[in-house]
């Protein structure tokens, strides 16, 4: 009879802790997390996490993950250039010692909303030339009361341009290519390139 009383306690104890103790999850499964990566990667292009767990990065077109080499010294870089007729493009050369990457270009300027207009970025990445577009779009501000059309953009791109190359930026409008009345920038880093011995 004893044993059997002292079986009973015992199921009784257990149920009462199992409840308490496992009342809330132990570990939720998916979480967000914010979190700065600043370790080394190993060859699979993974890095540690502390609790040896799974880290999911969000990455889309409305939320992109920007993304930078710790491990190579930067400089912040950007170029200003205000276009004319005359003057459509402006070069802006790279360091024989640096690569430049380009992360952000934006233009405002105001000219007849009824002709097409663009930036246009030339660049030299792996020795390969191509143009880069950024389009723009009609923005408007009221000045004295009146409407003023003018065109802008702004976007997060990602350009590179070998060491040594020229950059080549444009403020393009009109079908027979002139320099519009405003102001262009483009802006990111240069990264240094490492030196060889020997």
């Amino acid at each position: 009879m004893r044993k059997w009383s002292f079986v009973t306690l015992l199921l009784i104890g257990a149920t009462i802790l199992g409840a308490t103790v496992l009342r809330e999850p132990i570990a939720s499964a998916a979480q967000t997390v914010n979190a700065t990566i600043v370790g080394p990667l190993d060859t699979s292009g993974n890095v540690k996490v502390h609790e040896q767990g799974t880290v999911d990065v969000l990455n889309s077109e409305t939320g992109p993950v920007v993304v930078r080499d710790l491990d190579s010294p930067t400089h912040p870089f950007q170029h200003k250039f205000a276009p004319t007729t005359t003057h459509i493009c402006d070069d802006v050369p790279v360091a024989d010692d640096r690569r430049l990457v380009i992360e952000y270009a934006s233009a405002l300027y105001g000219v007849d909303p009824t002709l097409p207009a663009h930036v246009r970025v030339t660049t030299t990445a792996g020795g390969v030339e191509a143009e880069h577009i950024v389009p723009l779009i009609r923005v408007s501000f009221p000045t004295n009361g009146v409407d003023a059309p003018e065109f802008g953009a702004g976007q997060l791109v990602r350009i590179y341009a070998d060491p040594g190359s020229t950059v080549q930026v444009c403020g393009v409008w009109n079908v027979e290519p002139e320099g519009f009345p405003g102001v262009v920038t483009i802006s990111g880093h240069t990264v240094a390139i490492p030196t060889r011995a020997g």
